[in-house]
């Protein structure tokens, strides 16, 4: 095929479509349940790392390995009354987004 075909600027095209992102590293999330009045406590956290999630108990036990910290969620929330939270970088503002 000779130099400057379509087809190869197609190519060209399609890769300066999809640049390369930077990896956002892990990210740390956390579970709390709810009891009603008596307010929240840690029922697990969990670091996001990729298409992978590891959920531990509060003393380190590993408790499940999961895609998200949302699946995370969504597995615990079937037995109990949980949030997910995403705790901010100490750099962070309010409303950043990482």
């Amino acid at each position: 095929m000779p130099l400057g075909s379509d087809e190869q600027a197609l190519t060209t095209v399609d890769e300066m479509a999809e640049p390369e992102l930077p990896d956002p590293g892990p990210r740390v999330f956390a579970l709390l349940e709810r009891h009603g009045e008596h307010g929240t406590e840690l029922f697990a956290w969990g670091v996001e790392i990729g298409a992978h999630a590891s959920v531990f108990h509060p003393d380190g036990v590993i408790l499940a390995h999961c895609e998200s910290g949302t699946d995370a969620w969504e597995m615990f929330s079937i037995i109990r009354d949980v949030v997910l939270v995403w705790p901010r970088r100490a750099d962070q503002h309010p409303g950043d987004e990482r």
